[in-house]
């Protein structure tokens, strides 16, 4: 019985993301609690009327209200403006809106502004840790961590990440540290690349560690 519970344990590594010891306390509570300012095109019971400038959830934001072409971003060059109108509730710049607003089934996919994601980005400490079990003193995981894991984490934090492309720097995989199917085996630093998904340029947007930390397996 405790030899098949032991196998079992062994089939499900564990795997254990945060944010690491680079994120202070006030860091973990800005991202948890962050808000988007945004203006709204048309008026949403309980959120505002039409033009008014609300904070919404990041998350309510991306995945309904502006596929829904519910409510705009306002970008980074008026957030003296924003803040101004936050304070009096005031409506500015009343949008236009057309008399039979598409739905996001009726229209092609809407990508989010670029400021936006990397106001997202600019929120994540700049080094991330994962924790995986290992045996005794061994720096073979039990498992593996891929860019997915990595990606799991950014979520958490509020980052769009199906906007995102996560991948493993060019020079952990020249210097091997990286096996095939981009799977990490070993404990250690590794670094991550994030790029918009679909950009023909393959620019670097931004880049964060990544620490792999080992945690005992328990003996049974």
């Amino acid at each position: 019985m405790s030899l098949l519970k032991s196998s079992s344990t062994l089939l499900r590594p564990l795997r254990t993301l945060s944010a690491g010891p680079a994120a202070s306390v006030s860091q973990k509570r800005f991202i948890q609690n962050r808000t988007v300012a945004v203006q709204l095109k048309q008026a949403i019971k309980g959120l505002g009327n039409t033009g008014e400038i609300v904070q919404v959830n990041p998350g309510r934001m991306r995945r309904l209200l502006f596929p829904a072409g519910q409510a705009i971003y306002l970008p980074w060059k008026r957030r003296s403006e924003v803040t101004k109108a936050l304070e009096s509730r005031d409506v500015i710049g009343k949008p236009t809106t057309s008399a039979t607003p598409e739905t996001p089934a009726q229209s092609s996919p809407i990508r989010l502004p670029l400021s936006y994601i990397t106001s997202c980005l600019s929120s994540v400490p700049d080094t991330l840790t994962i924790n995986s079990r290992t045996s005794g003193t061994s720096t073979t995981l039990f498992g593996s961590v891929s860019t997915s894991d990595v990606e799991r984490l950014l979520e958490e934090m509020d980052v769009p990440v199906h906007e995102l492309e996560v991948r493993w720097s060019s020079s952990d995989l020249e210097a091997g540290k990286v096996q095939s199917g981009g799977r990490v085996k070993e404990t250690g630093d590794y670094t991550v690349e994030i790029l918009l998904k679909g950009d023909a340029e393959e620019k670097v947007l931004d880049s964060r560690r990544i620490h792999v930390r080992a945690v005992e397996e328990e003996a049974q």
